[in-house]
């Protein structure tokens, strides 16, 4: 989820494996991982993970944060085969096909847990994944269905669509709820919005200092400030239509220069110590299953899950897009 994603897993693979020692010293080794800027910061899941990585397989990880999902498929649509990138992470199933022909299958066969067993994908792994939501503070009275949120008076925060991937999921939610009526829906928000951000982390930094009353986020967002700062003066408005659910993935990049290495780098992605430190860095759901979540992440599991099909929403973005525009001017 941001500063905000995941726990646990256990898995079979089929694989060769590297030990430390098959890589000369005098020939440095460097993954490059596209990814977004809060899963590499100093405070995400990024760095404990490469330094577990290196450890393991004596090959450094640089990561290259961008603002979201959207700006690493952009980034690397626009780069091709010239890209120095060897994996990406953190995109999300919406849009994966964008960079379908970017990546390389994976040939790995991990044992998903129930949750994500309806995900099965040859060039993406799933690490984590989550739901929609819109966060407030406890005490802020909201709606409990999201075709009442227009009618509301709340201050409201979004991300762009064209730049993040909660604000495309929020469009293709709204749409997948709503229908033909989403125009309608936009329009009836728009006096609600305070501002449009690039990426999560402005728009979740902006409501904490109190810029908003709600904000897209997570479900689990609450779970970060009960567990983390041992503040449970957070909620998420739960919908009776449901929530949109956000499938978190990485894949290797099909140019790699060390396609066996980016390999690697997945399988330790899902391996049980990594997918275990996810919960309080990520805090969103494994995509592996390997014991019982903190109580807060099992009440934060919406009662209705929704999903929108990743090819529909490759036809169908651009058009959406154009909606959402034209409803906010």
């Amino acid at each position: 989820m941001r500063y905000i994603h995941c726990i646990l897993c256990a898995a079979v693979f089929l694989g060769v494996t590297f030990p430390k020692d098959a890589y000369a010293e005098n020939d440095p080794c460097e993954l490059v991982v596209y990814t977004y800027d809060s899963f590499s910061a100093s405070w995400g899941a990024g760095p404990g993970i490469a330094e577990s990585f290196e450890a393991q397989y004596g090959c450094a990880v640089r990561y290259v944060g961008l603002v979201d999902g959207v700006a690493i498929a952009s980034r690397l649509s626009l780069e091709g085969k010239s890209t120095k990138a060897d994996l990406v992470l953190g995109i999300d199933d919406a849009i994966s096909e964008r960079l379908r022909a970017h990546v390389a299958p994976h040939r790995l066969h991990p044992t998903y847990a129930p949750t994500l067993k309806d995900f099965h994908d040859h060039e993406f792994v799933a690490y984590d994944h989550g739901w929609f939501a819109f966060v407030h503070r406890a005490g802020t009275k909201v709606p409990d269905t999201l075709a009442a949120l227009p009618d509301s008076q709340l201050r409201i925060i979004i991300q762009d669509p064209r730049t993040s991937t909660p604000g495309l999921g929020l469009v293709a939610w709204v749409k997948q709820v709503q229908g033909d009526a989403a125009p309608q829906w936009w329009q009836g928000l728009r006096d609600n919005i305070v501002t449009v951000t690039q990426g999560w982390s402005e728009a979740y930094g902006l409501f904490l200092k109190g810029e908003a009353d709600v904000v897209l986020s997570y479900t689990t967002s609450p779970a970060y400030h009960s567990l983390a700062e041992a503040d449970d003066g957070f909620r998420y408005a739960a919908f009776r239509e449901g929530h949109l659910r956000q499938i978190e993935l990485a894949a290797i990049v099909i140019s790699s220069r060390q396609p066996q290495l980016a390999k690697q780098f997945l399988m330790h992605l899902l391996s049980p110590e990594v997918q275990a430190s996810l919960v309080q860095t990520q805090w969103m759901y494994p995509a592996i299953a390997q014991g019982e979540l903190p109580a807060v992440f099992q009440r934060a599991a919406p009662q209705k899950s929704l999903s929108v099909s990743p090819k529909l929403i490759h036809v169908s973005r651009r058009e959406w897009i154009r909606e959402w525009q034209k409803a906010l001017r």
